[in-house]
């Protein structure tokens, strides 16, 4: 029987961990490359927002030291910090409940009740959170402008050909499409329900579930491939399957 969970996961692998380098943006993401590129990687940032259990072991299963990260400040110092250690940041895993609908979804929530990671901030409150109420932007939120401006600034790097994997329920297709050009990394998103799978040989753990019985809308993954230049970004509806990495 699987047990099954809400969650958020991302992922961020560069090729600097391998020996092999693809030589185009269609060999970086071909299925067969990626399976031995990103296979059993634990090199980078783990990141959870939710204390229920199931959010630290998640993020444990992509990444050696998870750590609880509270709201969107915290995320970036961590993203600059780990950037002036290491030069680049080979991969994230990030855990945490998503929204509750379709029409929420404006970017990611974290630890904290309005301070998390959002699309855009037109104004001061911040609709269909993962618990279905309203609530008010954190001082300590943040909008991808300012996650596109540390990264312009090179405060915050990546390493080349990186991936990022979000499993986190409905978020919208704005968010992971710019995510994706501004960092260079494909990026991976859930437009419906996220599940992880859990079975008790550990099997299936690295399986993600994305759908929505009771919506007409597509409620599968997309993913999200920029071009080198990171003039445009290459967008895909992939399913309700996503083999996480």
């Amino acid at each position: 029987m699987y047990k099954l969970t809400f969650a958020i996961v991302f992922s961020i692998i560069s090729h600097s961990t391998f020996a092999q380098t693809p030589q185009s943006t269609s060999d970086v993401y071909n299925a067969e490359w990626r399976a031995s590129y990103f296979k059993n990687s634990k090199n980078g940032i783990g990141i959870y927002t939710g204390q229920e259990m199931v959010f630290p072991n998640n993020a444990r299963k992509f990444s050696n030291n998870p750590t609880y990260i509270p709201t969107a400040v915290d995320f970036f110092e961590h993203l600059i910090d780990y950037t002036n250690t290491n030069s680049c940041i080979p991969k994230i895993t990030f855990a945490g409940h998503g929204w509750s609908n379709p029409e929420g979804g404006g970017g990611l929530p974290m630890g904290n009740a309005g301070a998390g990671l959002y699309t855009n901030l037109d104004d001061k409150r911040i609709y269909g959170d993962y618990s279905g109420f309203a609530i008010f932007r954190s001082s300590r939120a943040r909008t991808l402008r300012d996650f596109e401006r540390l990264v312009r600034r090179k405060q915050i790097k990546f390493c080349d050909r990186c991936l990022v994997q979000i499993h986190a329920c409905n978020i919208e297709e704005e968010f992971g499409l710019r995510f994706a050009k501004a960092s260079g990394c494909q990026v991976i998103t859930s437009a419906g329900k996220t599940i992880p799978v859990d079975t008790r040989d550990g099997s299936l753990d690295h399986v993600w579930i994305s759908t929505d019985d009771e919506s007409d809308s597509y409620s599968g993954f997309y993913r999200f491939t920029p071009t080198p230049d990171r003039r445009s970004v290459i967008t895909e509806r992939i399913g309700i399957n996503y083999t996480a990495q």
